[in-house]
């Protein structure tokens, strides 16, 4: 046995790494192995950095935001819970949960230090990423047509086909978070020494989420999903021949599929319903509007977007705390309640007021208007490591992305995927050229 190689294995820069590249099957079995990997990351980062992972150089006006920003969720949870901490036990859960909420600040600094110290091996997440997601994907197909996954497990929903998630519709929402990372590293690393150009396996494996997606019965993630072909087709011209293709397929199959279906088939029917949803969204004159004269709407997450607003009302500036909106939201005419406003900047407004979501589109948007800049210049994607990180930027982009409909801000799967982006790309900007 070679010890060394066994040494160099257990250093804490490949456990971490490792530890990564487990996110996206963590995603997959659960919450309690989310929050596993992110406490095992926590340690050996402190292990490996200390405080050193407070040690900014460069740009501490964002630093002092983002660190201002999780002090503040802190401070507004206290002033709104801890006077009413005896009345029930959710003000107590939340005021705890504001302050367990740190762990993700903890994660951001340490994911930038390894980033910017060139410790952060992209590889082992992209091929995890790639592994996980055509398994995943694979297994929604296998469940579309046969009725039941690979354990056996069937659906329970009518329109959604939940496959390895078993009892929760959130397949499509995973393929196409990390649709990105397998697009890029399928087509143009994995297999750069068979083929010439990566074209023709680009399409392939567009094609396959877009499948898989649709299957999933997950609808925002399908225009995510465009979102992100767009953002390719914008920044590699390479590209656009075959994502045109790939429209000209996807749209010739829509056709094909919906004028062959009965009227009551409930693909028609949902399909229906996201296409109406989209109007109303974009083109009601009163789609936002939470005055008593408002016209009725066939979507609930406009009424909920309603309520959202509604609720904000009540604390403009400073917000009503952490998880506040389920509890001061009042139910009225159009107007529906929820566990969460389905929209981060919603929900930002609801539970930290104005202040809270000037913070967060400060901590979104400066990496994103960084990146957008760089990429823009000649050449950039030239340089193999820009390339790279090119699908994490998407994958970010569409996480942030402010007109869409999403999970709570605050829950274990978005607050990861979140931080973990953050850190990558904000440790890209401030990464350490390396001496050649």
């Amino acid at each position: 046995m070679n010890f060394s190689k066994t040494k160099d294995l257990l250093s804490p820069i490949i456990l971490i790494n490792l530890l990564i590249s487990f996110f996206p099957l963590a995603f997959v079995i659960g919450t309690s192995f989310i929050n596993l990997t992110t406490f095992l990351i926590i340690l050996l980062g402190l292990k490996l950095y200390g405080l050193s992972i407070f040690e900014l150089k460069k740009n501490k006006v964002y630093f002092f935001i983002i660190c201002s920003f999780f002090i503040y969720i802190i401070l507004v949870s206290i002033i709104n819970y801890l006077p009413v901490l005896d009345q029930n036990d959710l003000n107590k859960d939340r005021l705890i949960k504001s302050f367990l909420f740190l762990r993700y600040l903890v994660l951001f600094l340490i994911i930038r230090k390894m980033v910017s110290e060139n410790h952060f091996f992209s590889q082992y997440l992209f091929v995890s990423s790639s592994i996980v997601t055509i398994i995943v994907g694979c297994d929604l197909i296998l469940q579309f047509y046969t009725g039941s996954n690979i354990l056996g497990f069937t659906s329970e929903f009518s329109r959604h086909h939940p496959g390895l998630f078993i009892d929760e519709p959130v397949a499509g929402h995973f393929l196409q978070r990390f649709s990105p990372i397998v697009l890029f590293y399928m087509s143009f690393f994995y297999f750069k020494k068979s083929f010439k150009r990566g074209d023709l396996i680009f399409l392939s494996i567009s094609v396959f989420f877009i499948l898989t997606i649709f299957i999933s019965g997950n609808r925002m993630p399908l225009i995510l999903f465009f979102l992100n072909l767009f953002l390719i087709l914008y920044f590699f011209k390479n590209l656009r021949k075959v994502l045109i293709i790939f429209f000209g397929i996807v749209i010739s199959s829509y056709y094909i599929y919906f004028n062959n279906i009965s009227d009551d088939n409930p693909w028609r029917y949902h399909m229906g319903n996201l296409k109406a949803h989209s109007y109303e969204l974009i083109f009601k004159k009163d789609s936002l509007s939470i005055k008593d004269n408002i016209t009725k709407n066939r979507s609930w997450h406009l009424s909920t977007y309603r309520a959202a607003i509604n609720t904000w009302n009540k604390n403009k500036i400073f917000g009503a705390g952490l998880k506040s909106f389920r509890t001061n939201c009042e139910w009225k005419k159009y107007i529906m309640c929820n566990m969460h406003p389905h929209n981060y900047y919603l929900e930002m407004l609801t539970d930290l007021g104005l202040m809270g979501f000037v913070f967060l589109i400060i901590i979104f948007f400066y990496p994103i208007f960084i990146f957008l800049k760089k990429m823009r210049t000649k050449n950039y994607f030239l340089n193999n490591d820009n390339f790279k990180f090119f699908p994490l930027f998407v994958i970010f982009f569409c996480e942030v992305f402010p007109i869409r409909t999403s999970g709570s801000f605050f829950t274990t799967s978005n607050s990861t995927i979140l931080f973990l982006m953050l850190g990558i790309l904000i440790g890209e900007i401030y990464k350490k050229k390396l001496k050649k």
